[in-house]
């Protein structure tokens, strides 16, 4: 188990917008809302709520990779 996953570092570097659960070290290298999301919690529903929402900001994809 990895407190932060290499993938997510890989993704970033790449320019890629991430969405992970808010455990580990995800929120040390994701800004919420800003570079990435954060699921709240690891439940169905919270990321149900956010990937919703990253859904419909995929016109911001690029820049918030970037």
């Amino acid at each position: 188990m990895e407190g932060l996953p290499i993938m997510i570092v890989s993704a970033m570097l790449s320019a890629r917008t991430c969405i992970a659960t808010d455990i580990g070290g995800h929120s040390e290298v994701i800004t919420d809302r800003s570079s990435g999301f954060i699921v709240p919690n690891p439940k169905v529903e919270d990321l149900d709520k956010v990937l919703e929402e990253a859904y419909e900001k995929r016109r911001r994809w690029r820049s918030m990779g970037q």
